[in-house]
């Protein structure tokens, strides 16, 4: 597990007296696109994600860190797939 100094993304939201510059927003977005771009990319499937500020991390060199993953129970997933499949 890796190190995220500035805890999580909610934390340093909350602390922060100032706005964030635009370019660092726009950093944390594309950071957070192209970490779930590389999760779907995998197909992994048997992830649930809650993606919300508190599940972010930051890292000393603002780089952001999805978390919060959970186990889903594949019959759930199954059962899903089949209730909305294409005739």
């Amino acid at each position: 597990m890796e190190n995220c100094q500035w805890g999580t993304l909610g934390a340093a939201i909350d602390a922060s007296s100032t706005k964030f510059p635009t370019k660092t927003i726009a950093s944390w977005a594309e950071q957070i696109y192209w970490g779930l771009a590389h999760i779907h990319g995998h197909h992994f499937t048997h992830l649930k994600i809650n993606i919300e500020p508190e599940n972010i991390f930051v890292t000393e060199e603002s780089t952001l860190k999805l978390g919060g993953f959970g186990a889903v129970d594949t019959s759930e997933t199954l059962r899903y797939k089949c209730r909305y499949k294409r005739k």
